[in-house]
């Protein structure tokens, strides 16, 4: 688990919103757009790269570059976290889906290698292989069969959590443009749409970056 500081709610800028939103029944808000992949789709196809995880790269670098997007209400504290994970969903070839935990590095090379050993371990064991319960995690999922406007993650029926759920779907050309359908669903007292909108220029600069081999 990564290492995490407590923020005291008393003395947090957010003290205000983070109580208004927590007594919401549901808090959580969904955010859908496009992301311009274009020169980072360039840059995989070059390079033989999955391009799936060179954006998954940009994204999970972004969320650990937003510090709203590390925080987490856990057992009644609000934690910010020092670094996150990825967490994502593979489909199989029987056609059911399996999850399995990426860990985070600055480094693309490091996160794609890592990535292709550990993807590959778990598509060889098909199963579900739940999340252990870890919030130091951000969960993604891949929808590349829909260019989709808006998306609404399943939740438990005694309420969700504060981890912030990312979904990407079918890109798609506009002109010489590569758009890329991009959501995330995050915990209003903790992040507001400033911070989704941080989430999506980040990630579109760390594509031009990686592209442009800053990675």
């Amino acid at each position: 688990m990564s290492s995490f500081k407590e923020i005291d709610p008393a003395s947090w800028k957010r003290r205000e919103h983070y109580e208004f939103f927590s007594g919401y029944e549901n808090p959580l808000f969904n955010i859908s757009g496009q992301v311009d992949v274009t020169e980072l789709y360039e840059f995989a196809k070059a390079r033989h790269y999955s391009f799936f995880l060179c954006y998954y790269h940009c994204a999970i670098k972004a969320i650990n570059e937003i510090p709203e997007l590390k925080t987490r209400k856990v057992d009644g504290k609000v934690l910010q976290y020092d670094t996150i994970d990825l967490g994502t969903t593979l489909l199989q070839d029987n056609e059911t889906i399996s999850f399995c935990t990426i860990p985070y590095d600055s480094d693309f090379i490091t996160f794609y290698r890592h990535a292709v050993e550990i993807i590959g371990k778990v598509k060889a064991r098909p199963g579900l292989y739940p999340a252990d319960g870890s919030k130091d995690i951000a969960f993604f999922s891949v929808i590349p069969w829909i260019a989709f406007t808006g998306v609404v993650h399943a939740q438990k029926q005694r309420g969700g959590d504060s981890i912030p759920r990312l979904a990407f779907g079918k890109y798609n050309w506009q002109g010489d443009r590569l758009l890329l359908p991009f959501g995330i669903e995050a915990d209003h007292s903790l992040v507001d749409g400033l911070h989704a909108g941080k989430l999506f220029l980040q990630m579109e600069a760390n594509g031009r970056l990686l592209a442009s081999g800053a990675r």
